[in-house]
Parts: C-alpha cells; structure tokens; sequence
C-alpha cells in the first residue's frame, strides 16, 4: 500500500526509462504476472504520507504475458513428475491472484490462530519526553502486504495487537496534518525501510521496548496557483522524495492554495505538485520549479531542524485529456463501472477514470508524454484489454499526449473473460478409506457453465509428490491412499474459455477403514474398538460429520446478513475500512456469497444494468463462530465518498452440506 516503484522500464525504451518518482505505480511488486496498473492506482495512488516507501520490483511490459501457456506449463509439469502441491499452488495463485492481492494490500493478514503484538514508547530526542499522536505501524513486507498501525498515547506509548506470528519492520511518523514535525525512523533506530530491522513477533506474546526517538525534522513550504487564472488552487498534493525515494512526505494544500511538509531528514528533495488521483479538475503534473518532469526538476536542500525552505510555490497549467468509449464487443452495448488508465512510463506516472452509463469515461490532468491505456473489469467479467485492441502490454500502441490538447475517440469493444477464482474449491467428507469425498466447487466470476474436478494423491500433509487419482465431483477413497493426502483442483468454464485452476487445501492424512466385527456388522465402538478413530478434517475440509443445517435455516441465516447492521455500517465507517465485517454463528460447512448492488431508481435487479458496489465469499469449514467480510469496489468507494445516503440492493447465495444453492435478496439504506 506504501511502496513506490524505484524504476519503471520497458525494453525498447531503455534509454528513456526514468525513476518511477510517484506512488501511483505502487505495488507492482504484487504484479508480476501481467497485472492491471489500475490495482496499483487505486491502492496507493499517490499516498506518500507513509514516507517510508520501500522500492518495489521493475516492472516489464514488454516481457511475454504469462496467461494461459505459462499456467499450463507450471501444472502439467510438476504433477507429471508427482510435483509439490503447495509449490505449485503457490506458483499459480501468485500469477492468478496478484490483481487480487494488490486490492486488498491495505487489509490485515488473515488471522488463522493466536496473534501476537509489538508495544513500546516513542519520545523526543530533544527533551526525552513522550510525544502524543505519534502514528506506529506494523509493516508486513510480502504479498500479500499489509499494516497494522495505532497513535500513541498522551504519554508516547503504544500497543499494535493482533498480529500473525511473523517478521514486521516497525515505522514510526507523525501523521500528514497532525502538524508534528518529527524524522521518520525506522526500528531500531534506522533511516530507511530497506535498513530497517524486523521484529519477530510470537503467537500469544508481545514484543515489549520497540521504543523510538525522535529527532525534529525539516520544511518545505510554498503556494499553489493556477497559471491561467492565478487563483489559489486547494487540494493540490505536494510531495517531496529523495533520490532514493525512501525519504520524504507530502501534503496538500488549503484553501489559499498554501501547503507545509513537516518531518523530512536532512537532503536534496524533489518536489512534485499533481492533482489528486480521484480529482476532476485538469492540471498537469509539476516539479519545482516549473518544470513537467523529475529529471529537469530543481531540487531543495533540507536541514532536519533547521529553518523551513519557503517559497517553493508552483504555477499549475491545463493538463491534457484522452476520451473515449467503452462497449460489449457482443452486441455493442456500453459498458458501465470500467476502468481505464493512462499510465506514462517515461513519467512514472498513472491516472484513471471509470466509465459512465453511456460507457463514457474522461482521463484528465496528463503530462506531455507516451501513454498506453489499459480498460479493465473490475468484477473479471470481461478480459483486459489495451488501446489498440491487444490484450498484452507489450502489444499495445502508445498515445502521444500533449499538455492542453484533448485526444478523443480512444474505444474498446471488451470480449467476455474466463472465469476468474474468487474462492478457493472446498473438500467435504471424511477421508478415511471407502468413504466418498465431495467438492464444493471454488467461487468464479464470468458465470461458469461446467467445471473439471481433478484429484490428487499427496504423499504427506505438506502436499510433496502429488499424483493425479481421479475426476469428476466426487471421490471415493482407496486403500492406496492410506497415508496419504487427498487434494482436488477445480476449473471452470463459460464461453469465453477456461479458468486458471484452482487449488482446495489438503485433506488431513487419510486412515484405514474401521474394524469390522467377527459377525460383520457395523465398526466397534468406545473403549473395545480395534479401529483407529476417524480424524478431524483438515482446515478447509468441509467435515461430513460437522452440523447439518436445514434448508429454511440457511436461507434464514442468509437473509440475516444480507444487509449490514450496527455503527460499522455507516458510510463512514465503510469508506475507512474499505468494506464491512460482521461475526455471526454458521450453522454448518457451507458457502456464501453477498453482493451489494446499485439499481437504477424503478427499475428491478434482474433486468436492470446494476452497478457493483461491494461483493464478498466465505468458505465456512463447519459450525461455529464465524466472520464474513464484504470488501468495496473501486466504483462503490467513489460513489460512497460524497452521498449522505444511499439505498443499495443486496443479493446473495448460500450452499450447504446437501443443501443449495439457495439465494435472497433485499434493499437497504446507508447513511452517513
């Protein structure tokens, strides 16, 4: 969520190629599969609040699109040779599943046992004293990458709880507008991400004495006009980085157009002045002083303490535009909710816009420069596309946008997509000898119209030599998988092609049949048996012995969390949490799927072009306490943002154990 990328670079552009200054391309560490820019724009477009912004990985558009050959290949191959079932799950699900991971990059790691925290106190290097409002995270540095933070106290103390049992590299910064002016540091002690050192934390403990000092920083100050109209422009972002772009922070200014960056260390810094990423005004990026990009920039000198370095002010000019139309190749009708971006890699710079009932959309505020467009479903259910009809980068044509000018008429006609997993498939049964396995086939987008079920043989519970056994929807389980593990890999399919298959968990280690008695009736029970006792199944194994839950039940549980409830339901508290979450008591192994959708006003669901505004799926292993969590969509956060209230229609499905599908569907309102 807080990582720039230190270098953007395509092949044939080697000698053109410029540091990615911007935090609009972060997170393609989490795409290296031919992910969408527009994962990474929305994640941490333009955020370096956090200035402790680790360098990502180089992205290469250029390279070969690893789609289907390439997945073919990392499943054919292994299992062929009785291959790793969690490598090669894992190799899968990080091309498959990076889109994914880069969205939802700002939750916490799923928490799958007991947790563990880090606590400390931060003080002034100055006079030792406690500093208030001090903003502590937790950074987990892998895919998929997360924080956990919280403000210290009066006293400068602090507590981040619930962590998994993990490395965390430990940041501690005033927050943007808290008006602190204090160094970032890193633990213990260091200026930098990549220095830092990581902190172990341990389940069911707290990593006590990750305390801090901190040192008073340096200020860049100036005011923002419009070279047009030389008014004040509000809301304009200001960022100043170092050269190594893991230094800096960045404000915004106010309604006099004036801005103040607090915190920085001592160095040269570029500044950048850049409408926001969700702005609908039209002005170009800028880099002190007037210049339109970072390699012509004229840096600033900070001392960390020292007087603040005013007067470092801007004249922002029109920015150029790229319109356009987006339609179903089927048929010809617009397409609502896609996104599409701009993104310059001579620039190191993204910025995007989500079409309109009319399939419109409008991409403001660019910089001269090369841009390639990219058109993106964010439901999956139609397949990415580039500008001019490609389907990968390396393919696509570039634009040549000029600063002032509108280039028009840059449309695409989207073919369907395959399906796309959005939950892994789900094994139910006992896996012991002679009883029958079943699938809970994975959650797809792009409405599937048949499924291959393959399983597989593992010779231990860490998914080492796995074989292919059988297929179809259900197995029954041999002698000769005694000993062994039991996993299946479900693919789906509709008119556009085939899925990326995907993976369930492992079945625990499979058991003997039970002994039968001399007369040949039914296995012996309590303390005479001679058969060993049926184990418990694995996580993500859907036990047969687990609760069975009625039909009437599920639907009653179903319309019970189909709209949310309580004060996290709140506009508010969505837009801050990206989404809602709700604990509830499952009544037995099951899966369950709630959208949320906008409905033109009379209109019905079924016949109406809805728009999705959040969407979320559970595999519930058995009865018990659970948490369903909605996340969403790009288009629900921007519609969220400005409504007071807003009356949504909830659809949702549910599948038991020898029950459903069953489906339900309401309205509600939310309000600020």
């Amino acid at each position: 969520m807080w990582r720039r990328s230190a270098e953007i670079s395509r092949p044939s552009m080697s000698a053109q190629a410029r540091r990615g200054r911007v935090a609009l391309v972060s997170l393609l560490v989490a795409a290296t599969a031919s992910v969408s820019l527009i994962s990474a724009a929305q994640a941490g477009a333009r955020t370096p609040s956090r200035p402790w912004l680790a360098p990502s990985a180089r992205l290469s558009p250029g390279d070969p699109s690893p789609r289907r050959s390439s997945l073919d290949g990392a499943l054919q191959s292994p299992f062929a040779h009785g291959g790793s079932w969690s490598d090669t799950r894992a190799a899968l699900r990080d091309r498959v599943s990076s889109r994914r991971h880069a969205h939802a990059s700002a939750a916490s790691p799923a928490v799958s046992g007991a947790t563990g925290g880090i606590s400390g106190e931060v003080t002034s290097a100055a006079t030792s004293s406690g500093i208030a409002g001090i903003e502590v995270c937790a950074v987990h540095d892998e895919v998929p990458f997360s924080e956990s933070c919280v403000l210290t106290n009066p006293s400068g103390e602090y507590t981040v709880s619930g962590l998994e049992p993990d490395e965390y590299v430990v940041v501690f910064f005033a927050p943007e507008g808290s008006g602190l002016n204090f160094v970032t540091q890193f633990y213990e002690d260091e200026a930098t991400f990549s220095e830092a050192n990581p902190v172990s934390v341990s389940a069911g403990a707290t990593r006590t004495g990750i305390d801090a000092q901190l040192a008073k920083g340096g200020e860049i100050s100036g005011t923002v006009i419009s070279a047009a109209s030389k008014k004040p422009l509000d809301d304009v972002g200001v960022c100043a980085f170092d050269e190594e772009l893991e230094t800096g922070g960045c404000a915004t200014t106010n309604q006099t157009g004036e801005y103040s960056i607090l915190g920085l260390a001592s160095g040269s810094y570029d500044v950048e002045f850049f409408e926001p990423f969700e702005g609908d005004r039209n002005y170009a990026t800028q880099y002190y002083k007037g210049k339109s990009t970072v390699a012509e920039a004229e840096t600033v000198p900070v001392v960390a303490g020292g007087p603040p370095k005013q007067g470092i002010d801007a004249a922002l000019v029109e920015g150029g535009q790229i319109t356009g139309t987006v339609t179903s190749s089927s048929g010809g009708a617009p397409l609502e909710g896609i996104e599409v971006c701009a993104f310059s890699f001579s620039l190191g710079e993204v910025r995007c816009s989500i079409t309109d009932a009319l399939g419109h959309y409008d991409i403001t505020a660019l910089s001269t420069a090369e841009y390639f467009v990219e058109f993106i479903s964010p439901t999956g259910e139609y397949a990415l596309q580039y500008y001019n009809g490609v389907t990968t980068l390396g393919e696509a044509e570039s634009l040549s946008i000029e600063a002032g000018r509108v280039t028009e008429h840059i449309d695409a006609a989207l073919l369907s997509a395959p399906p796309q997993e959005l939950s892994p498939p789900t094994i139910v049964g006992n896996p012991v000898e002679g009883q029958t396995l079943k699938v809970l086939h994975a959650g797809w987008s792009g409405n599937p119209s048949s499924y291959r079920d393959e399983w597989y043989q593992c010779n231990n519970p860490e998914g080492e030599s796995c074989f292919r056994v059988g297929e179809g929807e259900s197995y029954t389980v041999k002698a000769a998988d005694v000993g062994h593990t039991i996993g299946v890999i479900d693919t789906a399919f509709n008119s556009a092609g085939e899925s990326a298959p995907a993976f369930s968990e492992l079945t625990a280690t499979v058991t003997a049949a039970p002994a039968q008695s001399n007369s040949g009736g039914a296995a012996q029970s309590g303390s005479g048996s001679s058969g060993p006792p049926t184990p418990a199944a694995a996580i993500g194994v859907l036990s047969a012995t687990t609760s069975v839950a009625s039909a009437a039940e599920l639907k009653g549980l179903l319309l019970g969390l189909l709209a949310p409830s309580g004060k996290n339901a709140k506009i508010g508290a969505l837009l801050k949490h990206d989404g809602y979450a709700v604990s509830f008591s499952a009544l037995s192994a099951a899966q369950l799927t709630i959208s949320w959708y906008l409905v033109p006003r009379g209109a019905h669901l079924a016949r109406a072009k809805a728009t999705l505004v959040a969407h979320g799926h559970v595999a519930l292993s058995a009865a018990g306490v659970a948490k369903f969590a909605i996340q969403l969509t790009s288009k629900g956060r921007a519609m969220l943002k400005h409504a007071s209230h807003f009356k949504l229609t909830a659809l949702g499905s549910i599948t038991g154990v020898g029950v459903g599908p069953l489906s339900a569907s309401r309205s509600f309102v939310l309000k600020r």
